[in-house]
């Protein structure tokens, strides 16, 4: 699950990247922002997130003030769709998508999850993510029409696990193992490099 959030946040900056001179897009916002280390390329997908969530909820405010015209600009209430309004429609609609993926693993709700796996399919295929967009397609498969009910809330529960035993503190199972892989090898890596 992890590793489906962090593809779903690279699949949404791909969609949605354009470039520095398009206002709304993702590039416009990083160089107004003078965010580093968040470009495609980038290593870290945790800028990347916050990125995503800080453009999100700055459209959706831009939005609620062109609703409530509580702006000074008259093209905020425009009828004409400029292109951050367009870019601003399509980054919020697949938002909505990342965020339910979210709160979905905190809340441990695998019947969510079940069923927002087509709507991951279709961004992991718009996204460029082909294996995902298999793997996705294979379990939404075994959910419909191969699995049993008990069988596909096993597979889903298998997923997600909560480090605190309290509810709303689930966490992605890859998640926990890629930190006790770091854990196991940073010791290892120590004594291969002589330290």
């Amino acid at each position: 699950m992890f590793h489906l959030q962090t593809t779903v946040v690279k699949a949404n900056m791909r969609t949605h990247y354009g470039s520095h001179d398009i206002l709304g897009s993702l590039a416009y916002n990083i160089c107004l922002l003078g965010r580093k280390h968040t470009g495609l390329d980038a290593k870290l997908p945790h800028n990347a997130k916050e990125l995503l969530i800080s453009s999100f909820y700055a459209m959706v405010r831009r939005i609620w003030l062109a609703i409530m015209r509580k702006t000074d600009s008259t093209s905020e209430l425009s009828d004409t769709l400029c292109p951050a309004d367009i870019n601003a429609a399509l980054l919020i609609s697949d938002m909505f998508v990342y965020l339910e993926l979210f709160t979905t693993i905190k809340h441990g709700d695998t019947k969510r999850l079940q069923a927002i796996l087509k709507l991951l399919t279709v961004m992991m295929s718009a996204g460029g993510s082909p294996p995902y967009t298999l793997e996705l397609l294979q379990m939404d498969y075994g959910v419909r029409y191969a699995w049993t009910k008990v069988k596909a809330e096993a597979i889903f529960s298998s997923m997600l696990m909560s480090t605190k035993g309290q509810e709303d503190s689930f966490i992605p199972l890859d998640l926990c193992q890629v930190f006790n892989n770091k854990l196991v090898m940073a010791p290892l890596t120590c004594c291969f490099l002589g330290v």
